[in-house]
C-alpha cells in the first residue's frame, strides 16, 4: 500500500492541483490555459489506468471518471453537472480498508476561492473500538457515518477545515433521494481544534478548565469519531430524518436548525450518559469548535456553518447560558443544558408539522430570531449577527483569530 500511496502522491496529486489551478469560480477554463489543460488531463488519465494496475479496488471510480471525461466539455467543469457516473457510484471503504476518489465536488470550508472544483483523495477507515458502546446504546439505523484517516488529498481536499465528504459534494444532477454515506476525515481534527479553536476560545471565555486539551493522537480520534457516529445517529431521529427528508433539510433555515439540533442533542447525551466514551471532551469539542471557530471562517457572513456558530451563541447569550463579563464570557454549565434542551424541543415542535412550508416558515422565523439574513443572487447572507457582533467588533477582533489552518502533507497522522 505504501507503494500505492506514494505513486498518487507523486503522479496523481500534482496534476490534479495543476488542473484545478487552471479552473475559474465559475467553472470555465480561460482560454489561455485550455491547451496546457488538455495536455494534463491526458497525463491524468495515463496516471489513472496506471492507479488501476496498481490498486484494482479503484476501477470502477477510474471507470466512472473516464467515462465523465470522455463525455463533458473540458473546458467548462459546469458540464460535469451533466454527465457525472462518478455521483452514482462511488462506495466508502469498509471498516479497515482503503478507498480513492477522484471527481469535481465543491469541498466544505476549505480554503478559497470555493466552488466546485477537481479534487482527489485517499482515504482509510477506522472506525475505533471504544464506539462500540455507542452502537449498543445508540443503535444506527444505517450507520452512513465512515470515520476515516485521510492519507492524501489534492489541494481542497487536504488544505483548510475540510473534514467531511457527503455524496452532495459532488458535482452532479443526480437527485437524491437519500443520503448513501457520510465521509469524514477525522486525523484532520486535532490540528485544526488546537490550534483555531481552543485559541479562540481561550480569548472570549473563563473559568472553564479545559479536559480535551489533554489528549493523545489516538484519543483525539476516537472521541472525534464518537461525536461524528452520535450527531449522524441524531440526524436519523425525530420527526424528519435527514436521510428521507433531504430536500427540505437542503433549505438553509431547516438545515441550519438540523445541525445545531443533532449537535446539541449530543451534548444533552453527553451530560446524561456516562457510558459515552470521551463525553466530556466531546462537549467542548462541539461547543468549542461550533461557536468559536465556524463564525471566524475567512467568509463568515456566507458560510452555512459559521450561521449555526451565531445561531448558537446568540440564543444562549439572550436566553442566559452565556454572560459578559468585561471583555469575556462566561458559560454557566446548568443553564446551558436547560437552553439546549429547550432550543431541541423548539426545533422538534417545528418539525412535528406534516407541512413542509410550514417547516420552512416556522424555522425561518426561528433562525431570524437571532441572526438577520438576505437573500442575494441565490446566496443567504447574514447582514446582522447581534450578540456575536461584539466579539468581532471588540478589542480582540476578526483578524486576531485564527480562521483557516493550511494543511500540509505532513501535518496527518495516521
Amino acid at each position: 500500500m505504501e507503494n500505492i500511496i506514494r505513486f498518487i502522491d507523486s503522479d496523481i496529486i500534482p496534476l490534479v492541483n495543476i488542473i484545478r489551478s487552471f479552473q475559474e469560480i465559475s467553472g470555465e477554463i480561460k482560454h489561455e490555459n485550455r491547451t496546457k489543460t488538455r495536455q494534463y488531463f491526458e497525463k491524468l488519465i495515463i496516471s489513472l489506468n496506471v492507479l488501476v494496475t496498481l490498486y484494482p479496488e479503484c476501477k470502477s471510480v477510474v471507470k466512472s471518471f473516464n467515462d465523465d471525461f470522455n463525455n463533458f466539455n473540458l473546458f467548462n467543469f459546469n458540464s460535469f453537472f451533466f454527465t457525472s457516473n462518478i455521483a452514482s457510484n462511488y462506495l466508502t471503504p469498509l471498516n479497515n480498508e482503503y478507498s480513492f476518489f477522484i471527481g469535481v465536488v465543491k469541498s466544505q470550508n476549505s480554503l478559497p476561492p470555493r466552488g466546485n472544483f477537481l479534487e482527489c483523495f485517499m482515504t482509510y477507515r477506522e472506525e475505533p473500538l471504544s464506539n462500540n458502546i455507542l452502537y449498543s446504546e445508540y443503535p444506527h439505523p444505517q450507520n452512513i457515518c465512515s470515520s476515516s484517516k485521510l492519507i492524501a488529498g489534492s489541494k481542497g481536499i487536504l488544505s483548510g477545515n475540510c473534514v467531511v465528504f457527503f455524496p452532495e459534494n459532488i458535482f452532479s444532477n443526480i437527485n437524491l433521494e437519500k443520503q448513501e454515506y457520510a465521509l469524514f476525515f477525522f486525523n484532520k481534527f486535532k490540528k485544526i481544534y488546537k490550534e483555531i479553536s481552543i485559541p479562540n476560545t481561550q480569548k472570549i471565555i473563563i473559568n472553564w478548565d479545559i479536559d480535551s486539551l489533554y489528549l493523545s493522537d489516538k484519543e483525539f480520534y476516537d472521541a472525534r469519531c464518537a461525536w461524528g457516529y452520535l450527531h449522524d445517529y441524531f440526524h436519523h431521529q425525530g420527526p424528519k430524518p435527514f436521510n428521507t427528508n433531504i430536500k427540505l433539510k437542503m433549505n438553509w433555515f431547516v438545515g441550519l436548525l438540523e445541525e445545531v439540533k443533532c449537535d446539541c442533542q449530543v451534548i444533552i447525551e453527553c451530560f446524561r450518559n456516562k457510558c459515552i466514551p470521551y463525553r466530556n471532551e466531546i462537549i467542548e469539542f462541539i461547543i468549542f469548535d461550533r461557536m468559536f471557530r465556524y463564525p471566524f471562517q475567512e467568509d463568515n457572513i456566507v458560510n452555512f456553518d459559521s450561521g449555526t456558530g451565531f445561531f448558537l451563541f446568540n440564543f444562549l447569550i439572550e436566553n442566559g447560558a452565556i454572560t459578559k463579563t468585561g471583555s469575556v464570557y462566561e458559560i454557566n454549565k446548568p443553564k446551558l443544558i436547560q437552553n439546549i434542551v429547550k432550543l431541541v424541543e423548539k426545533i422538534l415542535n417545528i418539525e412535528k408539522n406534516e407541512d413542509e412550508n410550514i417547516i420552512k416558515k416556522q424555522s425561518k422565523s426561528l433562525v431570524c430570531k437571532y441572526i438577520d439574513v438576505k437573500e442575494e443572487n441565490n446566496k443567504k447572507i447574514i447582514t446582522n449577527v447581534k450578540n456575536f457582533k461584539i466579539l468581532l467588533d471588540s478589542k480582540v477582533n476578526v483578524e486576531n483569530y485564527i480562521t483557516n489552518y493550511n494543511f500540509s502533507k505532513e501535518n496527518l497522522h495516521y
